[in-house]
């Protein structure tokens, strides 16, 4: 089974505020019962993250937020033959105010390999292109491992 991480469920941004609202949980917990729920929140923030994992055994995907970065939520979709793959680009944005009003913007565009149905609807990414590689390549690759056509 191939796991592909494909980023984090809350940004960059929150995704280091959760990870210091754990680590002052974690302290405030020596002194106080609340620490516990700070050290929750932040570890549910600073962990969770969205995988897929392929099993080319079985010809199962399943696209998941994982909850802690331990707890799956997600289904196991059946790859069938006529379904396709398809690349697409993603744009992702962050915008974070700090208490002087300034703002912080993080843009990307991430280009995601996509599993289609027959139809070419889009079932769930499958995994991140590496934009130094040939993508068409890499998307023949995951094809002929997978039994599936490419549009």
């Amino acid at each position: 089974m191939k796991v592909n991480k494909l980023g984090k469920s809350f940004g960059p941004a929150a995704s280091f505020a959760g990870l210091l609202v754990f680590v002052a949980g974690l302290v405030a917990c020596f002194s106080s019962p609340i620490g516990v729920l700070f050290a929750l929140v932040g570890a549910f923030m600073a962990f969770s993250d969205e995988r897929t994992s392929v099993d080319l055994a079985q010809r199962k995907v399943r696209y998941a937020s994982y909850i802690f970065g331990v707890l799956p939520l997600g289904k196991w979709r059946t790859i069938e033959p006529e379904m396709g793959l398809v690349l697409k680009t993603k744009k992702r944005g962050f915008r974070v105010y700090s208490r002087s009003n300034r703002q912080l913007k993080l843009k990307f565009s991430e280009t995601l390999l996509f599993l289609v149905d027959k139809n070419d609807k889009l079932i769930c990414p499958l995994c991140l292109v590496d934009e130094t590689q040939d993508w068409t390549e890499q998307k023949t690759e995951m094809a002929t491992n997978l039994g599936i056509r490419t549009p």
